[in-house]
């Protein structure tokens, strides 16, 4: 079922800029088979081994914001931005793929949607009612990897993926009339630490320039009513004060092949079980 709602939504976008082009469609036992264009890499290989010049970083976010715009305009949501479904070709180019979640704006949505790492506030509080901003979080969290070099809110569970959120944003952020009205407010927000926003001071350690720092803040917006749209994000001064972006089709990336799923598989190689039962690391 997954398969065919990815095919309608790849054919309903087909040749868009910025998604991943899908060229045969044909079954092979009890298998559906889709072909699509080849790209070397995934996003989520490529941070593995790599840290990202900024001049690539504001290169690649205008083409995942370009492609979202396009998206949203047609009043969908793609529901599993993440780094391993942001395929990247030996030249830069930049493709969102696996739309299998994706659907149309209309509400009651579902809930079970978003890898948790990347899953917005206003989703791990139960909200069923929601729109383009839940790409747009997904973004931030894609960003700030990007600039920082791991996912900001690593969650074990959903309780634990809000309690890092609140940890970084603050937890005045969360006193939003949309989000304190949602199933799970009570059970969760409610009963965490109060803290204070650590997110500017952060970055600011770090040298991230401010311009990244305040758009990453907007992406990160914990109340989605204030978070800023893919268009918004796209016109931001980041992109246009200091280092240029590279251009698309003009990067010289590794050729071999880096995808997140060769990394699972490497990981699963060079690790060996403890004879406590615990998986250690063999170097």
């Amino acid at each position: 079922m997954a398969s065919i709602r990815e095919v309608k939504f790849l054919n309903l976008l087909r040749n868009v800029k910025g998604i991943i082009n899908l060229h045969e469609v044909f079954i092979s036992g009890d298998l559906l088979v889709l072909v699509f264009d080849w790209m070397e890499n995934d996003l989520s290989g490529l941070l593995s081994s790599n840290r990202l010049d900024l001049s690539i970083i504001k290169c690649f976010m205008l083409q995942i914001l370009e492609a979202l715009i396009e998206i949203h305009r047609r009043g969908l949501l793609h529901l599993d931005i993440k780094p391993a479904n942001i395929l990247v070709n030996s030249k830069g180019q930049i493709c969102l793929a696996d739309l299998g979640l994706m659907s149309p704006a209309i509400p009651p949505l579902s809930t079970n949607v978003i890898t948790r790492w990347y899953r917005p506030p206003e989703i791990l509080l139960g909200s069923t009612n929601y729109g383009s901003a839940v790409d747009m979080w997904s973004v931030g969290c894609i960003f700030y990897e990007m600039l920082m070099g791991s996912s900001p809110f690593q969650g074990k569970d959903d309780d634990h993926q809000l309690e890092l959120i609140l940890g970084l944003c603050g937890s005045d952020a969360f006193k939003a009339e949309g989000l304190s009205r949602l199933p799970r407010y009570q059970d969760t927000i409610r009963k965490m630490a109060r803290s204070s926003s650590k997110l500017e001071k952060k970055l600011s350690s770090f040298n991230i320039p401010s311009e990244a720092i305040d758009l990453l803040s907007r992406l990160l917006s914990v109340d989605p009513a204030k978070r800023i749209s893919a268009e918004e994000a796209f016109e931001h001064d980041f992109f246009y004060t200091g280092v240029e972006p590279e251009r698309e089709g003009d990067l010289a990336l590794p050729s071999s092949s880096i995808h997140e799923y060769e990394l699972h598989e490497i990981r699963r190689r060079e690790s060996t079980l403890h004879p406590n039962g615990e998986l250690v690391e063999t170097h």
